[in-house]
């Protein structure tokens, strides 16, 4: 007998207590994110999508199938995958982007190093490092190596970065002279990232919580905004210690305006809102 696949709308989503607590346990201690009981409709209404397409028909029967036991990794990055907060867009935060293009790759070139090395920790669904992208393109002289690496923990949101297609209107406000020089129009209202580009990042998923970031050159600015907001305060911590080390002497941290390292941060100099340099 063959039966058809539960039906999208009519999955019985009731998450009790018992299972939430164990869900936010769960997502806390792997990845940092912080889930208060107000979240519940929010938890519930993102993992519909993860109960369907693991063929269950209510979330009692797929929590007992999967979380009575410890979780297969499939499963965890499925979960992360819909509970990660993906929302982001074109030029968010103008004011770093604007103090990255005139000050600090300015300064990084007249350094004369003749090497570049932007770090994006929180990639999403690719608009903040192709923006990255751009501008480090419209300010490195030939010849210079500049290596943009970007990760995210969202296979799911990867997926749509690396892809480099986004509706007309979700690029308005990018300044017209790069949207025209590294975007290419395309059909049903679409633009993508030009070839040119597209080369000039390394797409790679990454956990923030957890051991030492595994790269061997510093980097010289990373970019880590608006994703420490759900971590606590010993997670955030901890992340912002791992990336100091890997992080030059002198080097750039931007996070999100709402975010703060603290003044006081012995690694990490405050230079302007949600921007610092690595001490030593």
């Amino acid at each position: 007998m063959v039966h058809s696949p539960p039906n999208l709308a009519t999955v019985d989503m009731r998450i009790d207590d018992r299972q939430f607590a164990h869900l936010a346990s769960l997502i806390q201690h792997h990845f940092g994110i912080l889930l208060p009981p107000q979240k519940r409709p929010l938890l519930a209404q993102r993992m519909r999508r993860v109960v369907v397409d693991a063929g269950y028909s209510d979330f009692d029967a797929f929590f007992e199938a999967h979380f009575t036991r410890t979780p297969s990794i499939e499963i965890l990055g499925r979960l992360i995958d819909r509970v990660s907060t993906n929302h982001t867009f074109f030029w968010r935060e103008a004011e770093h982007l604007i103090h990255l293009r005139d000050v600090v790759l300015p300064e990084i070139v007249r350094g004369g190093k003749r090497d570049l090395r932007l770090w994006c920790a929180a990639a999403a669904t690719g608009e903040e490092p192709w923006t990255l992208a751009m501008l480090v393109a419209g300010a490195v002289p030939t010849g210079w190596e500049a290596g943009i690496l970007a990760t995210d923990i969202s296979a799911r949101a990867l997926a749509t970065a690396q892809k480099g297609v986004y509706k007309t209107e979700n690029v308005s406000r990018l300044p017209a002279a790069l949207r025209d020089r590294w975007m290419v129009p395309g059909p049903d209202d679409t633009v993508r990232i030009a070839d040119a580009l597209r080369r000039e990042v390394t797409w790679r998923r990454l956990n923030l919580i957890g051991a030492s970031f595994p790269y061997k050159h510093p980097m010289d600015v990373v970019f880590c905004r608006n994703v420490m907001i759900y971590f606590d305060e010993p997670t955030r911590r901890d992340v912002v210690r791992r990336i100091a080390e890997v992080t030059r002497p002198g080097g750039w941290l931007f996070i999100g305006h709402s975010e703060t390292l603290g003044r006081t941060d012995a690694v990490w100099r405050f230079e302007r809102p949600g921007t610092y340099r690595r001490v030593g």
